[in-house]
């Protein structure tokens, strides 16, 4: 039917030099992201770039599965990886959804994709740290509303009434 959505495409895969433009627009297309955290979010596409035999930082991209010609816009993305010095823990490092696909279940299908994935490696618990500034509401919102709980809270971590808010959640059975 005309005026709705293209069937978005959701894809597990290596980083490619493409993806750094891509993942640019859409965090810069993101008004809660500082510059800083922009460029942050970019370094760890330039890692794996750079060293595509590393598996420190896993992608999950969601697009269009038939784009606009000329268009290769991405309706999100999720960057996470294994903690270091654990033996079965995960962070969540990077989730964004394009303004254009917000509240669309693409944010959902990415967390999917990524427990299911973290689980098939046989990890355990994933983290995901957040700040409490104004726009970071609706990111503590959607986490608890997929099943993260909150585990700790640092007041004034970042700055003056800006916490760190670290939420957990387990996705495969304990490890002993």
């Amino acid at each position: 039917m005309i005026g709705e959505p293209s069937p978005l495409h959701l894809s597990v895969r290596a980083v490619e030099p493409a993806d750094r433009d891509r993942v640019a627009r859409l965090v810069a297309s993101v008004e809660v992201f500082s510059a800083e955290e922009q460029a942050v979010a970019l370094e760890l596409v330039d890692h794996q770039i750079a060293h595509p035999e590393a598996t420190d930082y896993r992608f999950i991209f969601v697009a269009p599965a038939a784009p606009a010609p000329g268009s290769d816009e991405l309706a999100g993305y999720l960057c996470y990886g294994r903690t270091p010095f654990t033996r079965s823990t995960y962070d969540l490092y990077w989730l964004a959804t394009s303004p254009s696909h917000a509240r669309s279940g693409v944010g959902r299908r990415l967390v999917d994709a990524m427990e299911t994935e973290i689980a098939r490696r046989g990890g355990g618990l994933v983290r995901v740290e957040t700040g409490s500034r104004e726009g970071h509401g609706s990111a503590m919102q959607f986490y608890q509303a997929v099943g993260f709980e909150q585990a700790v809270k640092i007041p004034e971590f970042y700055a003056p009434d800006d916490d760190l808010v670290i939420f957990m959640k387990r996705v495969g059975p304990p490890h002993g």
